[in-house]
């Protein structure tokens, strides 16, 4: 600012043209552009938080979002909050409010620039997160135990038999699943404020495992004191069910993510579990190393899911064991 103030002094109102100097070294140029560029990026930053703002709050007046399901994740969110500045100030039942974190659940297709947000959770600026109702659901119950996911003769008898131990297996795992995704967006809120998806700001892969990180530093700092159990748990699960529906001929040959910017969901996995162990009291463990070499990443490797619509991983395993069981001869 002090540069653009600089070089127009003595310029008048009335004839800019005839009464500023316009005349500069090189040096004094290269300085009037970068402090013009900055004001013009600070504009816009200012312009597009508003619109964002706006946008968000047009969609709580028409009932874009079911703001009960966001309520219900509040116990979850407020572990990946404490001690930050959105602690004791999350919002999920109005407008965007300035200071707050603000948590939506879209349980409809979203207009204009939200529209794009379907099948994720995305931090889109403005202390503000989305996540598609039908992905938060599909993944944190994609590796649940369901009927379909017991196969073999004896498999109605064995449902029976321990179908209410499983929900409470299930439970556990889904809130898991959900807080790694809702954990992974407040970890961009909180470490990449600048940076958002709408604002064109690109994540970088080490932003996206920096929000990882966070998810997973604050899973294992909360005072229940299973933390660590209880996600390894949840991660292995999907880790042992996505190996399992994308092993073919001596590997499981998975798909690269879609924005080649984050890792594929078992590597992530993968990396997270990894991350347990060299906290843990024995770091020798080379159990997610070890696996990983029996993984690739190819074209036409399996996506492991879309979770656009409802997939139950577990279910599409098992169906697939069971069809290699029916083709081994006898």
């Amino acid at each position: 600012m002090y540069v653009i103030v600089q070089i127009l002094q003595g310029c008048t109102a009335g004839n800019i043209i005839k009464d500023c100097d316009l005349s500069m070294s090189p040096r004094l140029l290269f300085g009037f552009c970068i402090a013009l560029t900055l004001c013009l990026l600070m504009l816009h930053y200012f312009v597009s938080s508003r619109s964002i703002i706006e946008l968000v709050g047009s969609c709580v007046d028409k009932g874009c979002f079911d703001l009960q399901v966001g309520e219900k994740f509040q116990p979850v969110i407020q572990t990946f909050v404490d001690a930050t500045r959105f602690d004791g100030k999350i919002n999920t039942k109005s407008k965007p409010q300035l200071g707050y974190l603000n948590f939506y659940v879209a349980s409809s297709k979203l207009p204009g620039r939200l529209s794009w947000i379907k099948c994720n959770c995305a931090y889109i600026g403005s202390d503000t997160i989305i996540c598609d109702e039908a992905f938060l659901r599909s993944f944190s119950s994609s590796v649940n135990f369901t009927r379909d996911s017991i196969y073999g003769k004896d498999a109605d008898k064995i449902w029976e038999d321990v179908r209410r131990t499983l929900s409470k297996v299930n439970d556990d795992t889904s809130t898991n699943l959900a807080a790694w995704i809702i954990g992974h967006e407040i970890g961009h809120a909180v470490l990449h404020e600048a940076s958002s998806s709408l604002r064109r700001i690109a994540m970088t892969r080490e932003m996206e495992n920096a929000a990882d990180s966070y998810y997973l530093d604050r899973a294992l700092a909360a005072k229940d004191p299973k933390a660590a159990d209880k996600v390894s748990w949840a991660l292995n699960q999907f880790i042992f069910q996505a190996v399992s529906l994308a092993y073919d001929n001596g590997k499981a040959r998975i798909a690269a993510s879609v924005d080649d910017v984050h890792d594929p969901w078992l590597l992530r996995a993968m990396a997270l579990g990894q991350r347990i162990v060299d906290k843990s009291r024995n770091p020798a463990d080379d159990f997610y190393k070890s696996l990983g070499q029996s993984i690739s990443v190819e074209p036409t490797g399996s996506g492991v899911g879309s979770f656009c619509e409802f997939q139950n991983i577990r279910e599409k395993a098992a169906k697939k064991q069971e069809q290699r069981l029916e083709e081994q001869p006898d």
